[in-house]
């Protein structure tokens, strides 16, 4: 390569955490120093996990990238009253004989609609075995409307329910991690092969560290890897190392860099400025 691309990251947390959360992300200018050692010029922002929901931690992440828009791009956080059928938190709680509900839903469709819309989130990141699972309202309305939606995947998520519930309804879906978080190689097959069935599926880098679980899943799927760190929990040096050392042309390498996470949020409504 002659020269470094600027990256485009699809996976940063930002603003307040829980209290003693050792993932907690630093001030917004310390954030940037570290994405700039990476060569990252441009980020995917959305609020840590929060076990009390996250209306003031959204309110922060706007504040953020209100205050460099051309550097930041607001995903919105949710907790919802459905729990993930399939996760290990509610099958934990069911044994113990405790309530395994979310309490209530953080945002009803219509206002979900307005912050999608004219309030400034151009998408979602939701972790379904921390914050539950959307209602049908809510997953409708993310379909009609074509909002991305960075999904975590690994420990804890089942493909089935992803599939049935995001995929299956064309919601432009980003499986985060591969599906291979916590260092789970042999679980990154399962979760690329639904970007064979599904067009909307795309899948992103973050903390994936495995070359040939890299190396194969640019191959196979060019246009739709998007360049992740999941910043500041791993360092995004680190990240975008793995990226440079693979065996790829420019071209492609400028793709999964910063072009396809472009892509995809210009066909989605609101506004990427480069």
């Amino acid at each position: 390569m002659t020269d470094r691309v600027e990256a485009f990251d699809c996976h940063v947390h930002a603003g307040p955490a829980d209290p003693g959360d050792p993932l907690a992300s630093p001030p917004a200018e310390v954030l940037v120093r570290r994405l700039a050692a990476a060569g990252v010029s441009q980020a995917v922002i959305f609020a840590p996990n929060r076990r009390s929901g996250y209306r003031v931690a959204n309110d922060e992440v706007l504040r953020i990238a209100a205050a460099d828009p051309a550097r930041w791009v607001p995903f919105l956080r949710m907790r919802s009253a459905r729990p993930h059928p399939f996760g290990r938190r509610r099958r934990w709680l069911l044994r113990l004989g405790v309530d395994a509900s979310f309490g209530a839903d953080d945002y009803p469709a219509s206002e979900l609609a307005t912050l999608l819309g004219s309030g400034g989130f151009r998408g979602v990141k939701l972790n379904l075995a921390a914050d539950g699972m959307p209602p049908g309202d809510v997953l409708d309305l993310l379909a009609r409307d074509g909002v991305p939606v960075l999904l975590h995947a690994g420990e804890g998520i089942d493909r089935r329910e992803v599939e049935a519930e995001f995929l299956g309804r064309g919601i432009p879906t980003i499986l985060a991690h591969m599906g291979t978080y916590p260092l789970r190689r042999r679980e990154a097959e399962g979760w690329l092969a639904l970007l064979e069935k599904h067009p909307c599926a795309y899948t992103d880098t973050a903390a994936v560290f495995f070359g040939h679980v890299l190396q194969d899943a640019c191959r196979r799927f060019p246009t739709r890897v998007l360049f992740g760190t999941d910043a500041p929990a791993f360092d995004p040096t680190v990240g975008r190392a793995a990226i440079d050392a693979l065996d790829m042309d420019d071209v492609a390498r400028e793709r999964i860099l910063r072009g396809n996470l472009r892509e995809l949020l210009a066909r989605c409504p609101g506004e990427v400025r480069t």
